[in-house]
């Protein structure tokens, strides 16, 4: 089965009735085949009641414009940094009000339009008021993404509806629970980090898990695995080690870095790829860094070059981890950062209510209810972006994975652009066609 799928844009000037018509072609991405792939005990099917009845609509429902094009590559399958988004809406769903980015489906217009069902429709309408700026691109993405959103930069505002978020069709898995930190997932392997209070240690250990590939010895409580350990060493501070919150863990081409929260600071440990040893280690102070940490938000940039951490007032910062007193405040426009980190694509980090992009340096609110997610994620690693791992933060850690709903499925570059302001209302009319 081949999909082609087909974009018409409407302008049209509410003051003469003038209509401005844009035509263009998109190309699909593996955007789909990633969100299908089979992720062994990590997650179980796609194919979920809420979806399995209405895959074109729950898969294929939601719609991304943005300002700016995008590389035409079948893996591009995640929004890249420094890109906003100016408009978005999804199947099922009529909106008014703020935010204004979030357009409304048009369900009279949409579904097959043959009894051959070879060609279906979307159609989705924003107002005068609604998705005014700059598009340059077209994407569909899920049913749910396409509500939550890339970041509000333009209302600067937030709806939620708790159905339909970045867990929507996740069929989410819990993994365990215990009091030593999930670090990384990373081909087929799940790796621990510990620390032992009494010897004053760092301990790291890894497991084989069913991901990529299955070994019948392998357990779904990934906590009961047969664990070989890889690496332990001192505490490399004065300060004895007192517990730790907050992992964040980047994989880069010749090293592992992480960091934790420890009673008061942050330790940023540098591993080679091995894990064979600790080649050098960072301690981030509320001295060194004049801040006061608060308790939700701390992770890696994606280089791991800089610490994003929240302080007591809830505003958020990048500090440099090779000079502590260069911090920097990031721009949070609309929205307060509530909540701890669910999972990053690159230099885009998405929080519980909003989403943080390293090249534009601001966070912007997304439609995420976070009142449904208070609890804290640790940043754990995840080679395949398919799928999410992630930690919740309690007295016993659990580990969940989960399938990533926020895939691009299609990418569709305006041959011109198209720029939307406040005396038009526009209609966009995606065609999708199903040949052999």
């Amino acid at each position: 089965m081949r999909i082609k799928g087909h974009t018409e844009i409407q302008l049209t000037d509410v003051r003469t009735g003038k209509v401005k018509t844009f035509h263009d072609d998109n190309m699909m991405t593996n955007g789909l085949a990633e969100f299908m792939k089979n992720h062994g005990m990590l997650c179980g099917t796609p194919f979920t009641d809420a979806v399995k009845n209405d895959l074109i609509n729950t898969l294929l429902g939601g719609i991304l414009l943005f300002d700016t094009a995008l590389t035409e590559n079948v893996n591009n399958t995640r929004l890249t940094d420094g890109i906003k988004m100016t408009a978005n809406a999804c199947a099922g769903v009529t909106h008014t009000g703020d935010p204004t980015e979030l357009g409304s489906y048009d369900a009279n217009e949409s579904g097959w339009q043959n009894a051959a069902h070879t060609v279906y429709r979307h159609v989705f309408t924003w107002t005068t008021s609604q998705g005014n700026g700059r598009i340059a691109c077209a994407c569909l993405t899920s049913k749910p993404h396409g509500y939550v959103g890339e970041g509000n930069s333009t209302s600067k505002a937030q709806v939620t509806d708790n159905t339909l978020d970045l867990f929507t069709y996740s069929n989410e898995e819990n993994l365990g629970n215990n009091t030593k930190m999930v670090l990384m997932i990373k081909d087929s392997e799940v790796y621990f980090i510990s620390l032992d209070i009494s010897t004053d240690s760092i301990t790291i250990t890894k497991a084989h898990i069913a991901d990529d590939e299955c070994d019948l010895r392998d357990l779904k409580t990934v906590f009961n695995a047969v664990e070989e350990e890889v690496l332990t060493v001192q505490n490399p501070t004065s300060t004895a080690l007192q517990g730790m919150q907050k992992v964040s863990c980047r994989v880069l081409s010749n090293n592992v870095v992480v960091s934790f929260y420890d009673s008061g600071r942050f330790l940023v440990l540098t591993f080679p790829s091995n894990l064979g040893s600790l080649t050098s280690y960072v301690e981030v102070t509320q001295q060194a860094t004049s801040l006061t940490f608060g308790n939700m938000v701390s992770f890696l940039s994606a280089d791991a070059t800089k610490l994003i951490v929240s302080d007591n007032a809830n505003k958020i910062y990048t500090v440099d981890l090779s000079n502590l007193a260069n911090v920097t405040e990031i721009v949070q426009d609309g929205v307060t950062v509530g909540s701890s980190l669910i999972y990053s694509s690159g230099k885009r980090h998405y929080l519980y209510n909003s989403v943080y992009d390293e090249t534009l340096n601001k966070v912007y609110p997304i439609n995420q209810d976070v009142g449904d997610y208070e609890y804290a994620s640790q940043d754990l690693y995840k080679t395949d972006k398919t799928a999410y791992g992630r930690l919740t933060a309690s007295t016993n850690v659990q580990a969940m994975a989960g399938r990533r709903n926020d895939y691009l499925a299609t990418i569709n570059n305006l041959s011109s652009v198209v720029t939307k302001d406040s005396t038009q209302t526009m209609k966009v009319i995606y065609t999708l066609t199903f040949t052999a």
